[in-house]
């Protein structure tokens, strides 16, 4: 539930801002010069600069447009234009050299963070251990599990990404015919490539993995016996 409430609101997320998007390109070229004329003789590194609050404003501004009637407002300069375009054009300069850095410093730390990476060679396992190896059909899934004397761990490899935008695995002690039943157990979403790992309840009986699509119609996937 709360998955698919998630996914809805990024859908919503998208559709806002594609809209604003769409909106910002007559505003910046013919209604915002109606409406102040600052931004009339604002040049396209201006328009560049607010094209973000352009987009996440859209709603107002839009009403604005459609209550605005007449000439344009007559205001005062209290800033010369030529330093507002200069003040503009560093700001933008400063966004384009801090910005890139940022998001390139984020995606090495994700990709080299040690704890979301998983070793899935066979690793040892204090005392005895069972390793029970599966490849799923359907998916383009290879899992193995460990069993211990103290914990049972499944090992996940997805080779590549999976073609729902929300997955979830669960397990259960044994097969529902309808997806999942009142004892299953969730273990995490899914997604790919990744290397994944999650802790498997102790029991007795090895269990079943069901992979479920979250978004729309929530339809199982797979199901794979772990015995």
């Amino acid at each position: 539930m709360t998955e698919t409430i998630v996914y809805r609101m990024g859908v919503a997320a998208v559709i806002y801002v594609a809209v604003g998007i769409v909106f910002s390109v007559p505003f910046l070229r013919l209604w915002a010069g109606k409406m102040d004329p600052l931004a009339d003789a604002g040049s396209w590194g201006f328009r560049l600069a607010v094209l973000p609050a352009t987009v996440a404003l859209w709603p107002i501004l839009l009403l604005k447009v459609c209550r605005r009637s007449g000439p344009p407002i007559d205001v005062e300069w209290p800033i010369h234009p030529a330093s507002q375009r200069r003040l503009h054009g560093m700001a933008f300069i400063i966004i384009a050299i801090v910005l890139p850095p940022i998001c390139g410093a984020a995606l090495w730390s994700r990709s080299d963070n040690p704890e979301s990476r998983v070793n899935f060679s066979p690793s040892p396992v204090a005392g005895a251990a069972t390793i029970v190896r599966i490849d799923a059909s359907k998916l383009p899934i290879h899992a193995e599990v460990s069993t211990g004397p103290e914990r049972r761990e499944l090992k996940m490899e997805v080779s590549q990404a999976l073609g729902d935008p929300v997955v979830a695995v669960y397990w259960s002690p044994t097969a529902a015919p309808d997806g999942i039943g009142q004892d299953a157990v969730f273990l995490g979403s899914v997604w790919g490539p990744a290397r994944l790992a999650f802790l498997l309840p102790q029991s007795d009986a090895p269990g079943v993995l069901t992979f479920i699509a979250l978004a729309g119609d929530q339809r199982v996937l797979e199901t794979l016996s772990l015995k």
